[in-house]
């Protein structure tokens, strides 16, 4: 369960009421706590914790996997007040944030062995009529723009993912 408003400094984790845990991101320790975000996980989900990132006094990412998959949540504490320049950080911190999330299961798509299903289905062509109107947007299609915002061509981005090297900085390149 996600949390807004959190009262702390700093980072942390703590054990609250029996079996929960807190996680949260907060101000920084030499600053009057004002807001923070945090998520509340029951021991046996935390036990499957596998990665916290506190992005931001608002923003905190974390990672879950259980048996054959990871899931990422996000908790947001958007502003309350009519700030435009608190609002559009905070925008661009999770955009920025939400964009690695496709281009790091591409970079584990490419190095997976060809006997795995994901990476058969993701090189798999299909035949047959499409539906009428727009074509649908693929998964790939996104990760691409991705790429090209970054000033990176697909091939040069598969190469960097198979050696482990691939990563995007927060901001896109202007055009």
């Amino acid at each position: 369960m996600g949390t807004s408003d959190i009262i702390r400094k700093g980072k942390g984790c703590k054990d609250i009421h029996f079996n929960f845990i807190l996680t949260w991101s907060g101000v920084e320790p030499n600053q009057r706590a004002t807001h923070g975000v945090g998520i509340i996980l029951h021991l046996d989900t935390a036990n499957n914790f596998s990665d916290t990132v506190c992005i931001s006094e608002r923003i905190i990412k974390i990672t879950i996997r259980e048996k054959d998959s990871t899931s990422n949540y996000f908790q947001v504490y958007a502003p309350c007040n009519d700030s435009y320049t608190e609002e559009n950080r905070l925008f661009k911190q999770l955009s920025d944030n939400l964009s690695q999330v496709p281009v790091q299961w591409f970079g584990h798509v490419t190095r997976m062995p060809t006997t795995q299903p994901a990476l058969r289905a993701y090189t798999a062509r299909y035949s047959g009529v499409r539906a009428r109107g727009r074509p649908r947007r693929r998964w790939i299609e996104g990760v691409a723009e991705s790429f090209r915002a970054h000033g990176m061509n697909f091939q040069e981005a598969t190469h960097l993912a198979a050696e482990r090297q691939l990563h995007l900085p927060a901001t896109p390149t202007q055009a």
